[in-house]
């Protein structure tokens, strides 16, 4: 090609001895980088150095300390984003006017509990002492990966790759070494989706790169052909490239269970008379692609936004909400691994005395969701009032007085109303099995739904089991739960910060009739675990709430919290009630 003859021709001439102008993307990567638009505020407490461009980079901090609303959804997934050719892991995806870096300003606000990470690797092709292809950038990111994802709960985040332009190329090559390389199975399986930006599957004109690298980047023309470049790689990057040839055929192998979004470029990048990557190369026509055109993006804009209000980002962004949500979706469903821990946990009657209660009717219970304490206790912004923490509801009452069809009622109208909170229930039985009248069955009932509806806690619960199965070997012949331990492990486990993202609310149902074993200040010292639960939670800034139902006696202890006595409410709903099974009983005479 005479473009790379020409390139080559001028390094043997003597140069001028005065000093090189760095590249521009060394020269903003200097500074730190502050975003101008108000709408974009930095939003993570994580500010990795920008003077080191290589690896897998951290642009997030999503723990304990992140902050978030009680109501945010969390999203426990990592998402890597890889650069192209001459670019690196921050100015590639920052706009140079605006300095709006979007994977770090906007992203980890979008998806609270994510880890966003850029990779960076040595991409550029002049002025330059680097080497490297295809093949060692691609395992050079397998690498990093691996280290960052050792545990039992990383290796369960989902993966979703955003990759611009040549970067494409090296996350397919990368997959395609997971398939012969058991040492990266767990990364290759971990993949739902890549959103692909101008990424040349069918290669591009040399000639075009080369000019890329030249014009668009506005290196000083007296230092274009100074130093060093890189042929070989602009070369496996062009139409008809064998290099690319290969990586797609073999790729194509891994699309069935991927879904793929092509971002397509839709304007010249200048001074270009065509598209770098135009649909066709852009494009890689398998059936879980998802092709989506991008007017008024060239090249380098496709992948960096003025702001969030850009409609390049907001393109982008919908499709990343779209595959986030499905994958942690199907991430929160149980593995064959949870297995042994559920069943540690579960026993048959668990929820019978639920399903048992009977159903409220019609017209009736409905005075609770209008009560004042029911709607302090209920409403999160009211959690905290003059009078004190407001987590913890008690609905009190004589026997026979409708505690139990009240409890059963609260947790259908959450259930039914709160889809996305996590319910959890345990109603105690005093004529039932020993696990359902006992502390032990509570305890564990409660701890089995945690596990099964809150993805986040399950590596706690899991981890308590395996530790007990190392020490004592088989659950059930060597060893059981016990009480104190799986007090201390819910406690543990809702006084935890990254909770706040899941709104808990626990219902327990006639505390009193807990078998006493023949002490009767059994009831009593639970309802003191309940209030020192309570304030554990409080002074974690937790916002799980609880709401418990007993007699009046023989629970003997001062109980803190809002309090309903149901015998001063319910009077209409008993005459209701009287009055139905009379009407029956009559027409049925």
């Amino acid at each position: 090609m005479k473009t790379l003859s020409f390139f080559r021709s001028r390094r043997s001439k003597p140069q001028p001895s005065e000093p090189l102008p760095p590249p521009p993307f060394q020269q903003l990567s200097s500074p730190p980088l502050q975003p101008s638009n108000p709408l974009v505020p930095l939003s993570t407490p994580s500010k990795p150095d920008r003077e080191n461009t290589h690896g897998l980079l951290l642009l997030n901090n999503p723990t304990p300390n992140t902050p978030s609303s009680p109501s945010e959804h969390q999203y426990p997934i990592d998402i890597i984003a890889i650069h192209g050719i001459t670019g690196d892991a921050y100015t590639t995806w920052m706009n140079k006017d605006s300095s709006y870096f979007w994977l770090q300003d906007s992203l980890p606000r979008e998806f609270p509990g994510a880890r966003i990470y850029s990779f960076g690797y040595r991409a550029d092709v002049v002025f330059t002492l680097d080497t490297g292809d295809f093949d060692s950038f691609a395992r050079d990111l397998l690498e990093e990966i691996h280290d960052t994802r050792l545990s039992k709960e990383d290796k369960r985040r989902p993966l979703i790759f955003v990759c611009h332009s040549m970067g494409g190329i090296v996350v397919k090559k990368a997959l395609n070494v997971c398939q012969i390389e058991p040492r990266y199975t767990d990364i290759l399986s971990a993949v739902p989706s890549i959103l692909f930006l101008s990424t040349p599957h069918g290669g591009s004109d040399s000639a075009n790169l080369l000019a890329t690298i030249s014009q668009v980047l506005t290196i000083p023309l007296a230092a274009r052909f100074i130093g060093r470049s890189r042929p070989e790689l602009i070369s496996a990057l062009g139409r008809n490239s064998k290099d690319l040839y290969t990586i797609s055929k073999e790729f194509r192998h891994h699309t069935k269970n991927l879904k793929i979004f092509s971002f397509i470029e839709g304007k010249k990048t200048p001074p270009l008379k065509d598209l770098i990557v135009d649909e066709i190369s852009g494009t890689m026509r398998v059936d879980t692609e998802n092709i989506v055109p991008m007017p008024g993006c060239d090249h380098r804009t496709i992948c960096c936004f003025e702001n969030e209000r850009s409609e390049g980002y907001k393109k982008v962004s919908n499709k990343l909400r779209e595959v986030v949500e499905e994958a942690t979706k199907s991430n929160s469903e149980i593995q064959a691994e949870d297995i042994p821990c559920l069943h540690s946990l579960a026993f048959p009657s668990m929820h019978d005395r639920l399903h048992s209660t009977s159903t409220a009717q019609p017209s009736t219970c409905t005075w609770l969701l209008s009560h004042p304490s029911f709607h302090a206790w209920s409403t999160p912004s009211s959690s905290t009032s003059t009078s004190g923490p407001t987590n913890l509801l008690w609905i009190k009452g004589h026997p026979g007085t409708g505690k139990s069809t009240l409890m059963a009622f609260i947790h259908k109208h959450f259930t039914a109303t709160y889809l996305r909170d996590i319910h959890l229930s345990f109603f105690f039985h005093g004529d039932g099995t020993s696990l359902q009248k006992s502390q032990l069955g509570m305890l564990r009932s409660l701890i089995h739904q945690l596990y099964r509806w809150s993805p986040s806690v399950r590596t706690i619960i899991l981890g308590a089991y395996e530790a007990k199965i190392k020490d004592f070997e088989q659950y059930g012949r060597d060893w059981e739960w016990e009480v104190e331990e799986l007090r201390t492990l819910l406690s543990d486990i809702l006084c935890m910060k990254p909770l706040r993202g899941e709104e808990i609310v626990i219902f327990v149902d006639a505390l009193d009739e807990v078998d006493n074993q023949g002490d009767p200040l059994v009831a009593g010292e639970l309802v003191g675990y309940f209030h020192e639960l309570n304030d554990r939670i409080v002074a974690a800034g937790g916002t799980t709430r609880i709401c418990i139902s007993c007699r009046h006696y023989p629970v003997v202890a001062t109980n803190r919290g809002l309090v309903i006595n149901v015998e001063e409410e319910n009077m209409k709903d008993v005459a209701r009630y009287v009055e139905y099974h009379l009407k029956v009983g009559v027409e049925g005479w």
